[in-house]
């Protein structure tokens, strides 16, 4: 079996070179032809033109940026794609995008690695411990994940935004709210550099509770205790989206993490003053 690539960028060199471990990498192409020579040599595959690399695969993975995969796939299903898959590798959008492939009598696939890519080795080594979600004609989609010893969900195309969704929170609004934290800290002096090194026993702690207990059980601080004099001398230093944050953040942990009611009670009293 020979797989290929459209689009040379970090996801598809990334996951290419993890595939090649297993698999036949074929050919790569990208618009960006020093680019997809880099991929190619990284990988240990050879740089095509989408016409060979279709012609002479049996699965091309389609790792472009999600405002193009639709016209790619418009764009080759001009050759012969009859009885080859097709996978694209967005989180938030279905096979659907590729349905003038699938018009043309290829199966079609949208895979997902529960993972970032913003550096392309240690994605690399990162893959062996993904997660993936498949949706679509995912039968050899299933068999590749499975010969690569990676967890999976199967999903259907309803499925698949409000999934995405929760990746973005996951990983995105992470980042934000160590933003949100390092700002904090800044404003007594504390560099971010220094303030991410000082709180990373508290986030790694934070991070084990929450995997061995769930969430409900790992909550702490103030909101937990209903500690209400301390939320409100935070919300003191607080004005503008910062304060709208914080206070958005903490009805939400009172609705959702709070279960005796009449600390519950206590606190939403103080949401609904301000």
């Amino acid at each position: 079996m020979k797989i290929s690539f459209i689009g040379a960028g970090k996801v598809g060199t990334a996951f290419g070179k993890y595939l090649s471990k297993h698999f036949e990498v074929a050919y790569i192409n990208d618009l960006n032809q020093e680019q997809a020579k880099l991929s190619a040599s990284y990988i240990g595959c050879q740089l095509a033109t989408n016409g060979k690399l279709v012609a002479e695969s049996d699965v091309v993975f389609l790792t472009v940026s999600d405002n193009y995969i639709n016209s790619l796939a418009m764009e080759i299903s001009t050759f012969d794609v009859k009885n080859k898959l097709f996978v694209h590798m967005s989180g938030a959008l279905t096979s659907e995008e590729l349905r003038d492939l699938k018009n043309h009598g290829a199966m079609t696939c949208s895979m997902h690695p529960l993972q970032t890519f913003s550096d392309t080795q240690k994605a690399v080594e990162d893959l062996k411990e993904a997660y993936f979600a498949v949706e679509g004609d995912d039968d050899l989609v299933e068999s590749m994940i499975k010969k690569l010893g990676n967890p999976y969900f199967k999903l259907d195309k309803s499925q698949k935004n409000k999934y995405h969704l929760s990746a973005c929170i996951f990983s995105n609004y992470l980042v934000t709210l160590m933003n949100f934290g390092s700002r904090m800290m800044a404003e007594v002096g504390i560099k971010e550099e220094d303030a991410l090194k000082a709180m990373k026993p508290l986030i790694d702690a934070t991070l084990s509770n929450i995997m061995l207990k769930g969430t409900e059980k790992s909550l702490t601080g103030p909101i937990q205790r209903g500690d209400t004099k301390t939320v409100e001398k935070h919300m003191t230093e607080l004005n503008g989206v910062d304060l709208e944050a914080y206070q958005l953040l903490g009805r939400m942990t009172t609705d959702e993490l709070i279960m005796n009611d009449d600390i519950k009670s206590i606190l939403n009293a103080i949401w609904r003053e301000q």
